[in-house]
């Protein structure tokens, strides 16, 4: 029996090896490609969900600031300390982060853990809920000087959703106005 050469069939399992070898080490690094890019776009989802959260956090806690200084001044001090006199509640409106006089501590909404009056940076009205903690207090109050000027309040709110930091401050504008019987 003649012998064959290197070309025979013996001889072409050394580059059938070497090429799957090629073969399997490119789907490895395609694989591990594939998976960090993966993981940086999961990364990255993670951050802007936190940023939306901390947004949404931010902006529901001055919200709800804004509502509940809206009540307690309409109920507590324009019906209750000065029996409906407008231009004494305007007046107290003026003192708000300077020097109430009057506990503002409003009930806790569903689900969440509220502590602080917000009436001032010093004491910010703090809202806990799983995904992080918003904070909302008032800034300060600002008119024109005349009693029957609308009063601007100043709401500054921040809120802290996974190692995410959000700030945002409005402007409400609280103004008296004609009774819905006077609008025809």
């Amino acid at each position: 029996m003649p012998r064959m050469g290197r070309k025979g069939r013996l001889g072409n399992r050394g580059i059938l090896l070497i090429s799957s070898y090629l073969v399997l080490s490119l789907f490895l690094i395609y694989s591990s490609a594939m998976t960090l890019r993966t993981t940086t776009q999961r990364m990255v989802s993670d951050r802007l969900h936190d940023r939306y959260q901390a947004m949404d956090l931010a902006q529901g806690s001055m919200e709800q600031l804004r509502d509940d200084l809206y009540e307690f001044f309409r109920v507590q001090v324009y019906r209750d300390r000065y029996g409906g006199d407008a231009l004494a509640a305007m007046a107290w409106l003026d003192t708000v982060g300077v020097g109430t006089d009057l506990p503002f501590a409003p009930a806790s909404p569903p689900g969440a853990k509220v502590s602080g009056t917000g009436l001032s940076s010093a004491d910010p009205r703090a809202i806990a809920l799983p995904p992080g903690t918003g904070q909302a207090w008032v800034v300060g109050v600002a008119s024109d000087g005349t009693t029957l000027s609308p009063r601007d309040v100043t709401i500054e709110a921040t809120a802290l959703v996974g190692g995410v930091t959000k700030r945002i401050r409005a402007v409400y504008r609280f103004e008296l106005a004609a009774s819905d019987i006077f609008r025809y």
